[in-house]
């Protein structure tokens, strides 16, 4: 028991520095700062131009945005780290030692969790910023937000895990959840528009929208992404969250998890 615990701390602050002190993951951080600060300025220059003095939730588009990069850089990160210590053999030689499928993906687990805090208090560190230097007021709600993402994304980073164990090659995982994830966005933003636009007119349309509402809400229990945004928005616009929604994201994380290390243990850590 001890040797695992040795090893499976080993394993985690060797994934967190690959992970957190690596490139990509530097690049997103930057990105979430450039993308809220750019979002924010065109924000505040359309209330400067149509003589606005309030705004509701000014923060929301840089919110979303920051969001959307995190999300898809666990998932895809997720979906790549199994299938990449596999094919480079470095899967194999860890389990020459007494450490269980189990252990592994949740050393993988607790480094992607520690990517999302990380980027959790950049994001706090964007707001903050700017409400010195713009003036816009943090909301109090927005702790518990965030304690929610970092919900959320776990499960999101168990999906990429269940995808590479699936998959067996990165070229394939990747693909797969890429495919996944255009296809929510397109779901979730549709649905997001058509909510939003008077479509009482067309027949046609109507029936487009029920369809589209009824797929986003079956992708939001099998990709929970779509979800986390519509709650985002629902968040926004009324200041809490479902609370079955919240409810979900930890259920699904630990089925997907569970999930994970069973094919992992049927297949084995062999590239066949």
């Amino acid at each position: 028991m001890k040797g695992e615990i040795r090893i499976l701390m080993v394993l985690v602050a060797r994934k967190i520095r690959e992970l957190c002190l690596g490139i990509p993951f530097l690049i997103i951080l930057f990105i979430q700062h450039l993308a809220f600060f750019l979002m924010q300025r065109n924000a505040f220059i359309v209330l400067e131009r149509d003589g606005m003095l309030v705004a509701f939730h000014p923060t929301q588009y840089g919110l979303f945005i920051s969001v959307l990069f995190l999300g898809v850089f666990i998932l895809l990160y997720a979906a790549a780290e199994p299938a990449r210590d596999r094919e480079s053999g470095a899967l194999e030689t860890f389990f020459y030692g007494p450490l269980s499928e189990g252990i592994y993906l949740f050393a993988s687990l607790i480094a992607l969790i520690a990517a999302v805090f990380l980027s959790g208090i950049n994001i706090l560190g964007a707001l903050c910023v700017g409400a010195i230097f713009i003036g816009y007021e943090i909301p109090a709600s927005l702790l518990p937000l965030l304690s929610v993402t970092l919900i959320c994304f776990c499960g999101i980073g168990t999906a990429g895990l269940f995808a590479s164990v699936l998959f067996r090659q990165t070229r394939l995982g990747m693909i797969a959840v890429v495919m996944l994830l255009i296809f929510s966005i397109a779901v979730s933003t549709g649905n997001f528009w058509f909510s939003r636009n008077d479509i009482s007119g067309s027949f046609a349309l109507i029936f487009f929208r029920q369809a589209l509402s009824l797929t986003n809400r079956v992708m939001g229990f099998i990709f929970p992404l779509g979800l986390y945004f519509n709650d985002l928005s629902w968040f926004i616009e009324y200041g809490h969250i479902p609370w079955y929604h919240i409810l979900w994201y930890p259920v699904y994380g630990i089925f997907l998890f569970w999930a994970a290390v069973r094919v992992m243990k049927k297949r084995g850590v062999m590239v066949r």
